[in-house]
């Protein structure tokens, strides 16, 4: 991370501090996702880090994880998002989570919606995007 005047970038990036020292109550999930929430919920980062990391994604023009933003810039290790999302597991929709890990489309998950909606078989959203190759089942 650049440093200017002996500040981080991200530190150049206010998020509208009301003066109190503490963070802004911004709702992280609706403007960055629920695994942005969580990151913070587990203070891995920042309300400031997120909303640094959300701007640089505007400013790229390309649809781009915004995880794949705040590892870049060393905000948050690969370990400490795991972590979060193990520990939270329950609080998270698969597709979400497929979304927000840059894993999948939001564009692939809404068809995969459309598809288990018109079978109407009942399969879960993971059958389905298997099945219909969005993503490929692996074990580890």
């Amino acid at each position: 991370m650049k440093q200017n005047n002996g500040r981080s970038t991200a530190d150049n990036f206010p998020v509208g501090n009301r003066g109190n020292g503490k963070e802004p109550a911004v709702n992280i999930t609706a403007e960055y996702g629920e695994l942005m929430a969580l990151l913070v919920a587990e203070a891995a980062l920042s309300t400031k880090q997120v909303s640094h990391a959300g701007r640089i994604r505007e400013k790229l023009g390309r649809e781009k994880p915004l995880l794949d933003i705040v590892l870049e810039l060393g905000y948050v290790g690969e370990s400490q998002v795991w972590d979060a999302i193990r520990k939270h597991k329950v609080s998270m929709r698969i597709g979400t989570l497929l979304v927000e890990l840059g894993l999948l489309k939001q564009n692939e998950l809404d068809a995969a919606f459309a598809i288990q909606q018109e079978e109407g078989s009942g399969k879960k959203i993971g059958e389905i995007l298997v099945s219909h190759h969005f993503i490929k089942e692996t074990k580890s």
